[in-house]
């Protein structure tokens, strides 16, 4: 997220603040690197740098026996949230991912066939690692909760979760 930029007076003399500090731009995007001139009319004039982040998948094939590139990249999600920690499924035709489009990490399956997305948890606490069992019926995943690292496995199609280790690490 972004925060704006701001300005605030510094006296030459004795180095300290002069007034109160005052927001010169706001918005979505990380501002960094501010530079300050005098215009010609004696306006001041600030050049800065405006960031925008994006993470989305992509997929890249390969050729695993000739350690060689197999074909074109494809990118897989396109959402202003960030998608990331994808996991493919052993079949090819799916891929797990955390993303924060609902405001906290959660866990999302993506049909690689067909296109559809879908919200695998909603349990508003933050995921990691989601990974496909090996026949990829169920998708196994880590919670930070309560100062505590928990594992999780649930069906790839939805549904309830199950821990299956509390505090693992």
């Amino acid at each position: 997220g972004g925060g704006g930029g701001w300005r605030i007076g510094i006296s030459p003399k004795t180095w300290k603040v002069t007034g109160p500090p005052q927001r010169l731009t706001s918005g979505p995007t990380l501002e960094e690197s501010p530079s300050a001139g005098q215009g010609q009319g004696g306006e001041t004039r600030i050049a800065f740098a405006s960031l925008s982040e994006n993470i989305d998948i992509f997929s890249l094939p390969v050729d695993a026996n000739q350690g060689k590139v197999a074909g074109e990249m494809q990118q897989l999600t396109r959402d202003a949230a960030a998608d990331f920690q994808a996991a493919l499924s052993k079949d090819a035709s799916k891929i797990s991912f955390i993303s924060n489009r609902t405001g906290s990490q959660e866990i999302w399956i993506k049909d690689l066939r067909s296109g559809e997305e879908s919200a695998l948890t909603a349990s508003r606490s933050n995921k990691y690692l989601p990974r496909f069992s090996p026949d990829g019926s169920k998708v196994s995943f880590s919670s930070y909760e309560n100062k505590k690292w928990n594992t999780y496995v649930m069906p790839a199609a939805g549904g309830a979760s199950e821990m299956v280790c509390e505090d693992g690490g």
